[in-house]
């Protein structure tokens, strides 16, 4: 063998390293495609949360102001959003006029992605009367008179004198 001979063996790839090199970049082509898949999956997911999260803080700012009866309902589909159901659950606690509120937001079951989110709060008796004018500025006024005479016992002490 002359080296030309072998210099023109050695020039080309075997057919063996093609097929090799085609299934690495198919196999790399898969994972990539399966990470894509994944990231689109998650980012879904993060979108109906979020979804889920805004509806129940906006459900829960209703109750608070009373457009929407301070009640226990369950799995109640929300009108502005085909496809989220809403259940609503109030409790009483250990202080009287006291109500703990939790609010859950949920995908359809008939939706692909069942996305959940629950907020609780706790909030005024909504169905208890407001205080009296007379009776806040009596507290009021009782307040600001503590206030007036710690503040004005502090102002003596820092100016050194004695009360």
């Amino acid at each position: 063998m002359t080296k030309a001979s072998q210099f023109r063996r050695t020039q080309g790839l075997s057919l063996v390293e093609v097929i090799l090199a085609m299934t690495i970049l198919a196999m790399a082509m898969v994972m990539l495609s399966q990470l894509v898949r994944l990231g689109l999956r998650a980012a879904g997911e993060a979108r109906d949360v979020t979804r889920g999260q805004l509806l129940a803080e906006s459900i829960m700012s209703e109750v608070a102001a009373g457009i929407t009866p301070a009640e226990s309902v369950q799995q109640v589909p929300v009108e502005l959003e085909p496809g989220w159901l809403v259940s609503i659950e109030v409790q009483t606690t250990m202080q009287d006029g006291l109500l703990q509120v939790v609010v859950v937001t949920e995908r359809d079951s008939d939706s692909q992605n069942k996305a959940r989110f629950q907020l609780s709060r706790w909030m005024r008796d909504p169905s208890l009367p407001l205080p009296t004018d007379d009776a806040s500025l009596e507290e009021e006024g009782n307040a600001n008179a503590f206030l007036d005479s710690s503040s004005s016992t502090r102002g003596s002490e820092l100016q050194g004198g004695t009360s």
